[in-house]
């Protein structure tokens, strides 16, 4: 998981290169953290989802 406002398993990946501020975040997505994620779901904007398609 990454996450903007919690601590999640990715964010100290020094291959995902996580990167967040107030508005954007920037990562790496590497096969470890594919495997991981399947879809978006923004905790703050519940009706704010998607599918990830690498």
């Amino acid at each position: 998981m990454l996450s903007q406002n919690i601590d999640g398993s990715f964010e100290n990946d020094a291959d995902v290169n996580f990167i967040t501020n107030s508005s954007q975040f920037d990562f790496t997505l590497t096969a470890e953290l594919t495997a991981e994620i399947a879809d978006y779901i923004c905790t703050i904007h519940s009706g704010m989802r998607g599918d990830i398609t690498i």
